[in-house]
C-alpha cells in the first residue's frame, strides 16, 4: 500500500531505514519497507505515464501526417 501524504512516505521511509526510530515509533521496519517499495512502485508508473495536456510521441507524429495532408 503507497503512502497517503508526502509525510507519512517520509515517516516510513524513517521506519523502514532506521532500527532504532522503529522501535521507537512502534512500527515494525518491514511495514515501513513494505510502504517504501509500494511508494517507489507509485513513482515509477508516474513517471511513465504522459501528463493529461502532455503530447504522446504518437499523437504528434499524427498531428505531422495531418498538417502535411
Amino acid at each position: 500500500m503507497p503512502s497517503k501524504t508526502k509525510k507519512q512516505a517520509k515517516f516510513m521511509a524513517a521506519v523502514a531505514n532506521s532500527p532504532k526510530f522503529a522501535k521507537k515509533v512502534g512500527v515494525s521496519q518491514s511495514v515501513g519497507k513494505e510502504f517504501a517499495k509500494a511508494d517507489k512502485e507509485k513513482e515509477d508508473n508516474e513517471e511513465e505515464k504522459p501528463e493529461e495536456n502532455e503530447e504522446t510521441f504518437d499523437d504528434a507524429v499524427k498531428n505531422i501526417i495531418q498538417s502535411l495532408d
